[in-house]
């Protein structure tokens, strides 16, 4: 670290010795289309000097197309306006010593809205997106609304698998949570708006984007590299998500979708209603100062899959000579859900005058989800093995446990950001303050179980196992006994908020115009889980399944009687108070997963930066201070003659300070080529469910003596560190949507986070096994990116329609294990991420096929020291296509086909010879109206 300290130092003593204060005056202005209704964000806009001997001055346009240069000497120069797919605009202008205002200034063709292709469509999605990183100071890259409403992706995170080294990780169907670059989620930051959005998982911090719907964005960033304006923690990269605000659009616009769409595994059609508006008034003495935006979404979604999970490997079995390997149990899941999805956001921005802007952005998003799971697992480790081949086998007097679960879950997230900004002369200041939670709760969660013993039999380890009872008891209702209820409720909740200012100074280094800036930010988060479990085992009598059977379509084997889970239901309602209770369980269950976890973080930065002819170089430092405190319980179990566990609470703090420098170069070969290089570092914080202070201890008499067993968290885990190198080439055309990039990136990341068995050390030294987080050693991740993005203009009509865009991403990383000594990938990374698009744009109509691959990454070790019990999932490749037609000028007929390739999810233990999760949706279809004014 002191060595990048150096070179910052080395780069700033380097400059004249004379640091000039900029000249007082002004010049500001928009960028806008021909027709003046739209403004165009991510625009380069520069002011020249005639002698070409002084440095250019140079700012990028903000979200309405506005920009404003603070300090300007009175004089005649060139203004220069690049955008990607516009022609370069230059403009001689003369700056009177009051300075100017240049109002708006046109790009693009003299065309009407429909054809702007600056404006709307494809080709506008492209621009849009391209032009932002193209301007921006560090590696970024970007999804614009255009973009999103081009593809049938139904929140944020499928939104995002369209970029350069971006995956998702799905749960039912749909995507989840954003992997960047193969890095665990966890190790992503998101914020909205500003306000760092905090998890609704109870064990985790990884963003749920499925909360988000599509129809609320703006825009999504992924910033690949942080300057030291920036939180540090990032290692994957920070996404940034923009709700619409006012001054993104005309005057006043309005839109609302109705769609309906039909899932292939439920045969259900499922309803969606979008809306948006936005309103720019006149307040007080200014014009066009005030904007309002709201937008709003609903949908109803009924859907479903069916799954086989084996959750205990494949282990070599003790009766088989040859080897073969046998499970000890796999499970056949039936799942139904009927999931309701509200979006709401309202902005409010308001300027008081040309330089200064106050703003207040909200969100409010939940996601309720009515389940129904009905689960058949065959216990083939309570039997005896009367036959084993390589790849099959039957057990002998084994059990079949059937379940049924019924979960109501709610999920939600909102967040409220307010600050102001205002620009005095060369200085600009900024104060902003963010308020956000995300919570989950199961308010009536209720399980039952059966059991029968039977002879059960398998043929084949993967993907799909065709698992049946081998004896008539496993198809007989009479024969299977209930064992259990469980009912459960769960409040887990996240919650932050911070505080911070930023101040920055526009300067002149001799000839080289430049800035500084420098800031704070005070972060406070809190995290807690809380659940309730209670566990019914007695009834008075032997209920049997027979009297609750019913049926169910289940297509990947027989699954014999299910349980009807509303006529179970009303059983226990009406005689629950009789049944008895399972206290220890009870106890154990409600008391160990609870935790509450305290995490604040106070930072502070200086940066700085100049334009020295065609380089630009940003540089700083950032300090963050880290303060953690985590409360959790201690359950210790059979150390007492009458069996009850004994329960202690366990507290715990930890403190730390990191400084992080980074350098960001920028440099332009040509008008349409330029290069970039990056040095970072960058911090992940450990998961809660690592960092609670929980411990279950087992105690029991063995035949040899007391056994010792242990499950525990590890407040005391330090954070990922890494050191990031990056370095890239772009070339961007300046008549079309033309765009090629190719990046390449290393990192080196410190105390990797790891599940071990830590038995026989320190104060585990006489226990037989202790699984427990600990910090690895070391991680290296490299790569390399490439992203093309053409337009053929160039081809006859109608094939001057014609785009596509393609993105790879190559990846290779190495972790080494001390438990194990065995050299791994990093969890969740896959070697190969690629997308390709093919459209096609022309009048009225629009085409879009969307295909994305991702290989193989590692998901978990469920048995570090063997490597047999490695769980990979399998690479995919899944295929959407979207059409759309303009009825007139204000309404657009849609149809999406989502999941064409009806693409299964599969996993699997060492080699795809054994499955460890296979699950299968269906196909999507989409059809809507879309109506704008």
């Amino acid at each position: 670290m002191s060595n990048w300290l150096r070179v910052l130092v080395l780069m700033i003593a380097a400059a004249p010795a004379e640091v000039v204060a900029a000249a007082e005056v002004a010049v500001r202005g928009r960028i806008v289309d021909a027709s003046g209704r739209a403004g165009f964000e991510g625009a380069i806009v520069r002011i020249e000097p005639l002698a070409p001997s002084q440095s250019p001055l140079e700012t990028v346009t903000g979200r309405d197309g506005t920009f404003r240069f603070a300090a300007v000497s009175a004089g005649d120069y060139v203004l220069r306006v690049e955008y990607v797919g516009a022609p370069t605009l230059r403009r001689d202008i003369r700056v009177p010593s009051d300075g100017m205002d240049l109002g708006d200034v046109a790009i693009g063709a003299s065309v009407t809205m429909l054809d702007n292709v600056l404006v709307v469509g494809q080709l506008a999605s492209l621009a849009a997106a391209d032009s932002r990183k193209r301007a921006a100071d560090n590696i970024v890259d970007i999804v614009s609304a255009d973009a999103i409403g081009q593809f049938p992706d139904q929140n944020a995170a499928e939104a995002l698998q369209r970029l350069p080294g971006i995956s998702i990780v799905s749960e039912q169907g749909e995507g989840r949570f954003v992997s960047v670059r193969g890095m665990s989620p966890n190790l992503n930051s998101v914020s909205i708006g500003g306000a760092r959005l905090p998890s609704d998982e109870d064990d985790a911090r990884q963003v749920a984007l499925d909360l988000i719907p599509s129809e609320l964005l703006q825009s999504l960033e992924v910033a690949k590299t942080s300057t030291p304006d920036e939180d540090a923690d990032g290692i994957g990269a920070s996404i940034d998500i923009e709700t619409t605000t006012a001054f993104d659009r005309p005057a006043a616009s309005a839109n609302a979708t109705v769609q309906g769409s039909h899932n292939a595994f439920t045969q259900a059609w499922n309803p969606k209603l979008s809306t948006s508006a936005t309103r720019v008034f006149d307040a007080g003495k200014g014009t066009r100062n005030l904007g309002v935006a709201l937008s709003a979404t609903w949908s109803r979604r009924k859907f479903g899959w069916e799954s086989i999970d084996n959750e205990n490997g494949w282990p070599i079995a003790e009766e088989s000579a040859e080897h073969f390997r046998s499970p000890e149990s796999i499970d056949q899941r039936d799942s139904e859900h009927d999931l309701e999805r509200r979006g709401f956001a309202f902005n409010l921005d308001y300027r008081p005058g040309a330089d200064a802007e106050l703003y207040l952005h909200t969100l409010q998003t939940n996601v309720g989800d009515n389940q129904v799971q009905q689960l058949d697992r065959y216990r083939f480790d309570e039997g005896d093995v009367i036959a084993l081949t390589e790849n099959s086998g039957t057990s002998a007097d084994a059990r079949l446990d059937k379940s049924v679960t019924f979960k109501r879950e709610v999920r939600s997230l909102s967040s409220v950001v307010g600050g102001y900004s205002n620009s005095i002369g060369p200085w600009t200041f900024d104060i902003d303050s963010a308020w956000s939670q995300a919570r989950t709760r199961e308010s009536d969660d209720f399980e039952a179980s059966f059991h029968a013993d039977t002879d059960l039999a398998y043929a084949g380890t993967g993907p799909t196992p065709f698992l049946t009872p081998a004896s008539a008891a496993g198809f007989d209702p009479s024969a299977f006994t209930l064992d259990e209820i469980l009912l459960e409720r769960e409040n887990a909740s996240d919650r932050e908020t911070h505080v911070g200012l930023d101040a920055r100074r526009e300067l002149d280094f001799g000839d080289w115009p430049g800035f500084i800036k420098f800031g704070g930010k005070s972060r406070r988060r809190e995290k807690s889980s809380d659940i309730d479990i209670a566990t019914f085992d007695e009834f008075g009598r032997d209920v049997s399944l027979s009297e609750f059977a019913t049926t169910i379509a289940y297509g990947l084997g027989p699954f014999g009687p299910a349980i009807g889970v509303y006529p179970l239901r009303r059983f226990f309602d009406d005689g629950h108070t009789l049944f008895a209770i399972n206290e220890e369980e009870t106890f154990i269950a409600s008391r160990g997963r609870d935790y509450r976890i305290e995490e604040d973080v106070d930072a502070g930065y200086a940066m700085g930066g100049a334009d020295i002819g065609a380089l630009r170089w940003v540089g700083g430092v950032r300090v963050e201070r880290t303060d953690l405190q985590a409360a959790g319980t201690r359950i210790i179990i059979g150390t007492t003659a009458d069996g009850i566990p004994l329960l202690a609470p366990v507290v715990a703090s930890k403190s730390y300070t990191d400084a992080f420098p980074s350098l960001h170069l920028r440099y332009e070969l040509s008008p349409t080529w330029l290069a970039r290089l990056a040095l970072t570092q960058s911090i992940a914080r450990p998961s809660f469910s690592f960092l609670a202070p929980a411990q279950r201890i087992d105690i029991e008499q063995g035949e040899d003596g007391v056994v010792r067993r242990a499950e525990i968290g590890n407040p005391e885990l330090d954070p990922y560190r890494s050191d990031n190198f990056d370095v890239s080439a772009e070339y961007y055309g300046d008549k079309a949507v033309d765009v090629f990039a190719a990046s390449a990136f290393y990192k080196r990341i410190d105390n990797p986070i790891v599940l071990a068995d830590i038995a026989g050390t320190g104060a585990y030294a006489d226990f037989e096994r202790v699984i427990a987080p600990i910090n690895g050693d070391s991680a290296r991740l490299a790569g390399i990116e490439l992203n093309y993005t053409h337009r053929y203009v160039s081809l006859p009509a109608p094939w001057d329609g014609l785009l596509t865009a393609v993105n790879l991403s190559l990846t290779d990383s190495d972790a080494r294990l001390d438990s194990s000594h065995r050299r791994l990938p990093l969890p969740d990374q896959s070697d190969t991420v690629s997308n390709l698009v093919v459209g096609y744009e022309k009048g009225m109509l629009s085409l879009r096929v969307a295909g994305n691959y991702r290989s193989e990454r590692l998901l978990r070790l469920d048995q570090p020291e063997d490597p047999a019990f490695d769980v990979y999932e399998a690479g995919h490749f899944s295929l959407d296509l979207s059409a759309k037609f303009r009825l007139g000028d204000h309404w657009r007929v849609y149809f999406d086909a989502i999941n064409v390739t009806n693409r299964p999810l599969y996993e699997y233990y060492g080699d795809n010879d054994f499955v460890a999760r296979y699950e299968t949706y269906g196909r999507t279809f989409q059809l809507g109206l879309r109506g704008e004014l």
